[in-house]
């Protein structure tokens, strides 16, 4: 091959139908802890809701993690989950809550609303004396945003069935 015709390369086309059938991919957590941090606390979007936790001596948020519902980055569609750990000096181990404001249909909450959930797994099963370790230790990144993704939001971004909220009072 000479002059103009050198550095072309003849690739082959081949034509063929794909069938993508949907997949569900769930959400991608992002920990945005830092940016929500203000001398040494974080700071906590929902204040009101924070308010119905019940609370020991120690009680503080320990991580913040923001995803976007339906795969599409919007201010409209943004979502946080809130990590709080409570417990008492004399406690070893304490309890956590989640507040999202995740729609969760079952509890008619909507994505403009809040609310605050009790966290089983990730709490002591002893709530006077907290000596029982929980099932996931909420203190281990990687496990904490594990248990978010799998177990307590579905693959939509709302919150997965058996969360109850929190009574307002």
């Amino acid at each position: 091959m000479t002059g103009q015709w050198r550095n072309i390369f003849l690739v082959p086309i081949v034509f063929g139908f794909t069938v993508v059938a949907p997949v569900a991919r769930g959400v991608e957590l992002e920990d945005v802890s830092q940016r929500w941090t203000f001398r040494y606390d974080i700071v906590s979007a929902f204040p009101e809701v924070t308010a119905t936790i019940p609370r020991e001596e120690n009680f503080r948020a320990i991580k913040v993690f923001q995803y976007h519902q339906d795969d599409v980055v919007s201010v409209f569609n943004e979502r946080r989950v809130e990590v709080f750990y409570t417990g008492g000096d004399w406690m070893q181990y304490g309890n956590v809550y989640f507040v999202a404001n995740s729609p969760n249909p079952r509890h008619e909450i909507t994505p403009d609303d809040s609310a605050a959930y009790f966290i089983k797994d990730l709490s002591t099963t002893d709530r006077d004396d907290g000596a029982v370790a929980p099932a996931v230790n909420p203190f281990d990144d990687a496990a904490l945003k594990d248990f978010i993704k799998t177990k307590f939001l579905d693959s939509s971004g709302s919150v997965a069935a058996g969360f109850v909220p929190v009574p307002r009072s």
